[in-house]
């Protein structure tokens, strides 16, 4: 069910991103999971997917990157949580 939710959610990103970025602006940042461990593929397919669809777009679209997201320990989420600051 969560691997569903994730795909979902990782699909409605994506039509939400092509759907709102206009034409020639600025470079458009991704950022997406990262692996959990050097053993954890579970969502390369989905990023190399959404990788093509970029490079094949990028004449229309503009400039693109990707970048993974900091792996965030035990404590950072604590962190976070008691911060209140939307991240």
């Amino acid at each position: 069910m969560l691997m569903g939710m994730r795909r979902s959610a990782f699909l409605a990103l994506l039509l939400f991103v092509v759907s709102t970025v206009p034409a020639r602006a600025q470079v458009m940042t991704y950022v997406y999971d990262a692996p959990e461990s050097p053993l954890d593929v579970r969502y390369l397919y989905h990023w190399e997917i959404l990788r093509t669809a970029l490079e094949r777009t990028t004449p229309k679209w503009g400039k693109y990157r990707m970048m993974k997201s900091e792996l965030m320990t035990e404590r950072r989420r604590a962190f976070e949580l008691q911060i209140h600051n939307g991240r």
